[in-house]
C-alpha cells in the first residue's frame, strides 16, 4: 500500500517499515540521505566512483537486513557510521593485499633470479598455453586486466557485463593458471607483473 511521504517524516516509523521490507520507505530514505552519504564518503575516500560503490553497498545491505535492521542512535547516524565503518574495512583489506603482494614479489623475484634462461620461457610458455584454453570472455577479462591494466568497472563497461562476472572469470583464470604451476606458483606473480608493464 502506498502510504503519504509525510508519514516518513516520523523516523521511528520509517525504520519499522524498512524492517517491513516497505519499498516506498527505502525510496524515501534512498532520496533523503543518497546525495549526503556519497558527498560524505567522497570526502572520506577521496574518489566519487569508490564513494557510490560504498553508499550502495550501505543501501543494499540495508534493504537485505529487513527484520534484523536494528538501529539504536539517529538514522542519519547509523547511514554515516556504515559508510565509515565499510570505508576503513575497505583500507583494512587494501592494506593487507598490499602486504601480501610486497610478500610475493620478493619471493618471486628470490626466485627468478635463480631460474635459467631455458626455465623462464618454459614457465611463459606454460602461462599462454593456459591462457589459450580459457573460455572466451574469460580469456577476455584476463587479458583486459592483466595485460591493458584496465580495473573490473572499466572491464565490465567495455564488455557490457556486471562487475561480479568479471570478478568470476578473473577468479577463474587465475585458478587456473596457479593449478598449471602449482610447483611454483610465485611464476604467476612475475609473469602478471610483466604483462601489466
Amino acid at each position: 500500500m502506498h502510504r503519504n511521504q509525510q508519514d516518513f517524516l516520523n523516523e521511528t516509523f520509517l525504520v519499522s517499515q524498512l524492517r517491513k521490507g516497505n519499498e516506498d520507505a527505502f525510496k524515501y530514505l534512498y532520496k533523503l540521505y543518497y546525495s549526503e552519504m556519497c558527498n560524505y564518503a567522497s570526502n572520506l575516500c577521496g574518489n566519487d566512483e569508490l564513494a557510490k560503490d560504498i553508499v550502495q553497498h550501505i543501501m543494499i545491505k540495508i534493504w537485505r537486513k529487513g527484520a534484523s535492521l536494528n538501529v539504536n542512535i539517529s538514522l542519519k547516524s547509523y547511514l554515516f557510521k556504515s559508510v565509515y565503518n565499510h570505508f576503513i574495512d575497505t583500507q583494512r583489506k587494501m592494506v593487507k593485499e598490499t602486504k601480501k603482494i610486497d610478500r610475493l614479489k620478493q619471493e618471486a623475484l628470490l626466485e627468478f633470479s635463480e631460474m635459467t634462461s631455458e626455465e623462464i620461457e618454459n614457465r611463459y610458455r606454460l602461462i599462454d598455453e593456459e591462457i589459450e584454453k580459457l573460455p572466451k570472455q574469460c580469456k577476455e577479462v584476463f587479458l583486459l586486466g592483466k595485460k591493458e591494466g584496465l580495473k573490473y568497472r572499466e572491464i565490465a563497461d567495455k564488455l557490457n557485463i556486471s562487475i561480479k562476472t568479471v570478478e568470476r572469470h578473473m577468479s577463474l583464470a587465475l585458478k587456473k593458471l596457479r593449478k598449471k604451476l602449482n610447483d611454483n606458483p610465485n611464476s604467476l606473480y612475475l609473469f602478471l607483473t610483466n604483462l601489466t608493464s
